[in-house]
């Protein structure tokens, strides 16, 4: 689950959007709601965030001086403007700080639902994307069957195992096995684990999502069978690798 906070000075729209926009569903703990940017730039120092959502127009600190400090306190995170102005100089002003996403305040329910499914799926692209262990041998093997295999250990790690890889792309487990073996010089049960724990290890420094979001993202039942894996794997427990990151 990812982390928000949001900073808009119009009451009406901020307890709407704090109190009944259905955050939790679509994958976003709203950390923090505040009527302007100084409060949610004082929020933020103290408790950085994945997502800022942020009017324009407000009092004391505008949304883009807010952007401004939220970048250069934190390049990775995710600023969204949201405003009523269809203005080109708050737009250009908002590409040369890295604000990608612009939301209009008329937007209707369904979009805003549209928008923020988009940015989950988006912001759980750019982890795998970014991480320095997903796809390491994906990139040293010109294997179509072997590149197939990793791409689909890539999309589908919360529930891969050998024998859901081995129907994926039409091939006996046992087979499969020893294929990726004779190809890569690395066993599939250790490469998938290197695979969950790396990603693991991962979602842990560079998110603020829970163990147990972490354990159900990597493929595991229950975060105790986790917890016991990654300890074994890095020999401490999750709990630890997150506070050393």
């Amino acid at each position: 689950m990812y982390s928000l906070i949001l900073a808009e000075d119009d009451f009406h729209i901020r307890t709407g959007l704090a109190d009944f926009f259905p955050w939790e569903s679509l994958g976003f703990h709203l950390a923090g709601s505040f009527q302007d940017g100084a409060e949610a730039l004082a929020f933020f120092q103290a408790h950085p965030v994945d997502v800022v959502l942020t009017d324009i127009k407000m009092p004391a600190v505008d949304g883009l001086t807010l952007a401004r400090e939220i970048r250069r306190l934190s390049p990775a995170a995710t600023i969204i403007f949201i405003s009523a102005y269809r203005n080109f100089e708050y737009a250009r002003q908002a590409m040369e700080l890295g604000v990608k996403r612009y939301l209009i305040k008329s937007a209707k329910y369904d979009e805003m639902m549209s928008f923020f499914q988009m940015l989950r799926k988006e912001l759980d692209q750019e982890l795998l994307t970014c991480n320095p262990a997903t796809g390491a041998i994906l990139t040293k093997t010109e294997n179509p069957v072997i590149r197939k295999v990793l791409q689909q250990i890539n999309d589908h790690i919360d529930k891969a195992s050998l024998q859901y890889i081995a129907d994926s792309v039409s091939m006996n487990p046992v087979y499969l096995s020893r294929y990726f073996k004779e190809q890569t010089g690395v066993n599939f049960s250790e490469y998938l684990l290197k695979k969950r724990m790396e990603l693991a290890g991962y979602y842990l420094s560079k998110t603020t999502l829970s163990i147990t979001e972490i354990s159900e993202k990597v493929g595991y039942s229950n975060d105790k069978n986790f917890s016991k894996a990654f300890k074994k794997y890095f020999s401490i427990p999750p709990s630890q690798y997150r506070r050393q990151s």
